[in-house]
């Protein structure tokens, strides 16, 4: 997880306006949830059948048509649908050739996140306000919203998906953490709300654009650390 530095007291006024000034914003250097993205495959790509041993000695140096390929593939239809006779037709490759770059998803998770992570450089949010950092977070959702999306809802019942985000989730944790602290009282839990995927997702439905949204959310977790 990314180190996070010390952060200062944000703001004092006693008021919940989104014009209030933050004094001496959280600092931290960030990689979007999606720098850690994962990409993989189901059907017979299993840790319980890890298949051949791995070509190359890192999965970021797979076939780059083979990452680029799975990208898309959960770009349409997500980790769940995205099996390995898709990925090798997609990139024009056998079967075996896929198995020989990729043994198990952990290798194709791997492989597609620094993809991503290439295509869609995450956004930085140090030295920013918690307003900020989430126009800047929100933009990125909004950018991504297809593959995202896909992500989260797959992650649901895909323990393998599941465990790869288990770092992003405890890197917003940390980041909520930062913000509370310099906040104070009982903002912890909806500045963690506000950074999740799905509450963008809520609030870009009801029409919202980014700007809007975090301003919002940061409005409410202002109200939150005054009681």
């Amino acid at each position: 997880m990314t180190r996070l530095s010390p952060i200062g007291w944000i703001g004092s006024s006693k008021t919940c306006s989104s014009s209030a000034p933050e004094k001496n914003p959280t600092t931290f250097s960030v990689r979007s949830p999606m720098a850690r993205t994962p990409c993989g495959a189901n059907a017979g790509t299993t840790a319980s059948d890890p298949g051949p041993t791995p070509a190359s000695s890192s999965p970021t140096n797979a076939t780059p048509s083979l990452a680029e390929a799975t990208s898309a593939l959960h770009e349409e239809v997500g980790p769940a649908r995205t099996t390995v006779a898709a990925i090798a037709e997609r990139a024009g490759v056998s079967r075996p050739t896929v198995y020989a770059q990729f043994p198990d998803n952990r290798w194709l998770f791997a492989a597609c996140g620094a993809r991503f992570d290439e295509l869609h450089p995450s956004p930085r949010i140090d030295d920013l306000s918690l307003e900020q950092a989430l126009v800047r977070l929100y933009e990125h959702y909004a950018e991504n919203r297809r593959t995202l999306g896909h992500i989260d809802r797959d992650a649901r019942t895909l323990p393998a998906l599941e465990e790869v985000m288990r770092p992003v989730h405890e890197y917003l944790d940390a980041v909520a953490a930062q913000h509370a602290e310099a906040l104070g009282g009982d903002s912890r839990t909806v500045i963690r709300l506000a950074l999740e995927f799905t509450t963008w997702e809520r609030l870009d439905g009801e029409g919202l654009s980014p700007a809007a949204a975090a301003s919002l959310m940061a409005r409410v977790a202002r109200c939150a650390a005054r009681g």
